[in-house]
């Protein structure tokens, strides 16, 4: 199976984190194939506090500047080393110095995939030996994942089925339904004007997959509320509330 990196970044959400590290647990995809990389934003309510009681990380990782572009990691010295209670691949917690927001605070954990978990072994950011965060393999996938959702236990083996269908395909993302009925479609496929530069639910005029699309969305009842489908669209942009890309296309 594949080994995969899952990016979480989070501010001042440690219960809904929390549950997203529950549901990761309940993946029907082995947990001893993920390195889980959870990101948190200078957090105030104590995220990195419980995380560190109730988790048991491998390493807890700080990066001081507030540039996103240009993390510095410093991993914390790693006491004893018993293993984080999921049973992941590696569980490593980012302490970023400042809120870097999500696009910055995922920009620092691919930063970390790279320097950590995907570079040759003899120039990795840890000690190959310093547990499992610096022994991990390199990952074929990274899965960005939003701290405030749920994932069904089939969400992470059905990306990367359809990941596998195609060696072309490098990003796949969910589709996502309100938490509150797990029924009701709120985002599904994403297309970009490019006359505009907006984004949106359906294709212009001028889209080469505007009548794939129409045709479609007409037979399945519409790309929101509450339509039963599933399968593969072709779309100019996935939402990263659950978004796998291939790691050599990254």
């Amino acid at each position: 199976m594949p080994r995969i990196a899952v990016l979480i970044v989070t501010w001042n959400r440690k219960d809904m984190v929390a549950g997203v590290l529950d549901a990761l647990q309940r993946q029907d995809y082995p947990a001893d194939r993920l390195d889980v990389v959870v990101i948190d934003n200078a957090s105030t309510d104590g995220t990195l506090e419980s995380l560190s009681r109730t988790r048991r990380p491998d390493l807890i990782v700080d990066n001081p500047t507030d540039k996103a572009h240009q993390p510095e990691f410093r991993p914390r010295p790693v006491g004893e080393r018993l293993g984080n209670k999921a049973a992941f691949a590696s569980l490593t917690v980012i302490r970023n110095g400042a809120n870097l927001g999500g696009c910055g605070g995922f920009n620092t954990g691919l930063s970390y995939v790279e320097q950590a978990l995907a570079a040759d072994r003899g120039t990795r950011l840890v000690d190959p030996d310093a547990g499992a965060a610096g022994g991990s393999s390199r990952p074929e996938f990274v899965w960005l994942v939003d701290d405030d959702v749920d994932l069904p236990p089939d969400t992470l083996s059905r990306l990367v089925e359809a990941m596998r269908s195609d060696e072309a395909i490098g990003l796949v993302g969910s589709r996502t339904v309100d938490i509150r009925d797990r029924r009701t479609t709120i985002e599904t496929t994403i297309y970009q004007d490019q006359s505009t530069g907006l984004f949106a639910d359906q294709p212009d005029e001028r889209h080469p997959r505007k009548a794939d699309h129409d045709a479609w969305a007409a037979g399945v009842g519409g790309v929101k509320g509450r339509h039963e489908y599933h399968g593969l669209r072709d779309v100019d942009i996935v939402s990263a509330c659950s978004m796998l890309a291939r790691w050599s296309a990254v």
